[in-house]
């Protein structure tokens, strides 16, 4: 794919790109994300959610597929509708090729950023995490419990 991307980046005369074909440390990732002005993020199934998370939080304009193929048929992008009910700014990629050229890609706002910083902390930080893990934990637990009662009922 290397040699396709960079014969059509020299095409299209664009500039400034650069491939990582090296790990990063996750500091120079974060680092990397948060430098990036735009993120194109084309996947036909879920990918990438976290880095997604990440660039959003870090006021890149992340742009994702509204509408994507699934066996030939044309569905809602289960990702595009899970970042847009969790009320975080994302872009339609359908809608990239409306822009000439990338200057007139509109970036966000500084109210834009803060809000989208709080959602994902809110919903996606540690404490969310943390008590999505207990809840699921005390459900298996739950579900453990139930089962093992039913099974010495039964040989009973």
């Amino acid at each position: 794919y290397k040699i396709e991307l960079e014969r059509l980046i020299n095409d299209l005369n664009l500039e400034n790109v650069q491939f990582i074909e090296e790990f990063l440390t996750p500091d120079d990732y974060l680092k990397l994300i948060g430098s990036t002005e735009i993120q194109i993020m084309a996947h036909n199934r879920q990918q990438a959610i976290g880095n997604i998370l990440m660039g959003v939080y870090c006021g890149t304009t992340v742009f994702v597929k509204k509408f994507i193929k699934v066996h030939g048929n044309e569905m809602l992008n289960p990702t595009w509708e899970f970042l847009i009910k969790n009320g975080l700014s994302i872009e339609a990629f359908e809608e990239l090729s409306s822009n000439n050229t990338i200057a007139e890609i509109s970036r966000k706002n500084g109210t834009q950023i803060l809000n989208d910083q709080k959602i994902i902390r809110t919903n996606f930080g540690v404490e969310a995490r943390s008590a999505h893990l207990i809840d699921s934990t005390e459900n298996i637990l739950t579900k453990r419990k139930k089962a093992l009662y039913k099974a010495e009922a039964s040989s009973n």
